[in-house]
């Protein structure tokens, strides 16, 4: 398989390949290697910080619900104590 790439792919598989230096070869297909595995790798984590993140509203809701009801409760447990 063969992959056309202009000058700004090329350029930017450049800067990818200087900045990792894990990365071998003369050509760009270790570039590409690399940022395959990277992407399989790294797929799974992102997955699961989506889920996570979609969690968020449901708990501020429940958290906010919870200080309410212990807000409710002291001013309560104030009024008793006045009386």
């Amino acid at each position: 398989m063969r992959i056309e790439i202009d000058r700004d792919l090329e350029r930017l598989l450049d800067e990818i390949k200087r900045r990792e230096w894990r990365i071998g070869g003369r050509g760009h297909s270790e570039t590409v290697r690399f940022l395959a595995h990277y992407y399989l790798q790294h797929k799974a984590i992102e997955e699961i910080i989506d889920q996570r993140l979609g969690e968020i509203p449901k708990v501020i809701q429940r958290c906010f619900l919870e200080c309410a009801r212990t807000a409710i409760t002291n001013l309560l447990k104030a009024g008793d104590e006045e009386t």
